[in-house]
């Protein structure tokens, strides 16, 4: 019996994977190199030789078969204004001392979505954690805290720190324009 050799390894090729960068230019590069072939200020080639623009993303651009201004990935649930003003409750809260948790901005996307119903991936109209990470890295003014551990001396509560707390409420509302809702004597609510 005759033994025959083992097969020779084969060495595998394998390509180096380019890092693949899928704008190499900002929104404003775009919009005016879009605007000076518009103007016929120079043509499509020549914009395309000296930015190093697609041809095909000057091309759909000028002749509108997208927008300018694009972004990549599904729309968001809510409109740009729905969500700016959740983004101002949530600074406004912090900055007079009360931090929104995640599961309180959750509950008043829900509640908005049940008074202005539309359609949306959520199950009972409640955004997930995959939607809250997408919101805040949208909105990174948005700073996000880890909850700590706050040991008794902080905790306790002195006349001197609600005066601070009193004076930036009032503040926060005079730079809103809702300074009257101080002078409201049925506003006044008494807490035993």
């Amino acid at each position: 019996m005759v033994k025959s050799k083992a097969p020779e390894k084969i060495e595998k090729v394998t390509k180096e994977k380019k890092n693949y960068v899928p704008f190499k230019y900002t929104e404003e590069e775009l919009v005016h190199a879009v605007n000076t072939i518009m103007r016929k200020e120079k043509s499509l080639n020549q914009v395309n030789k000296e930015t190093g623009f697609p041809k095909s993303t000057l091309s759909n651009k000028v002749n509108n078969k997208v927008p300018i201004l694009r972004k990549i990935g599904p729309s968001t649930i809510l409109s740009l204004n729905e969500e700016d003003k959740i983004v101002h409750w949530i600074l406004a809260k912090a900055k007079v001392g009360f931090p929104v948790h995640p599961d309180n901005i959750k509950d008043s996307i829900q509640k908005v979505l049940k008074i202005f119903p539309r359609e949306n991936p959520f199950k009972y109209d409640r955004p997930g954690k995959k939607w809250l990470v997408s919101f805040l890295k949208r909105h990174q003014e948005i700073g996000k805290r880890h909850t700590e551990i706050i040991s008794k001396a902080r905790a306790a509560v002195t006349e001197n720190s609600i005066r601070l707390w009193f004076d930036g409420v009032s503040s926060f509302l005079k730079k809103e324009g809702y300074s009257d809702i101080l002078c409201d004597s049925r506003r006044i609510i008494n807490c035993d």
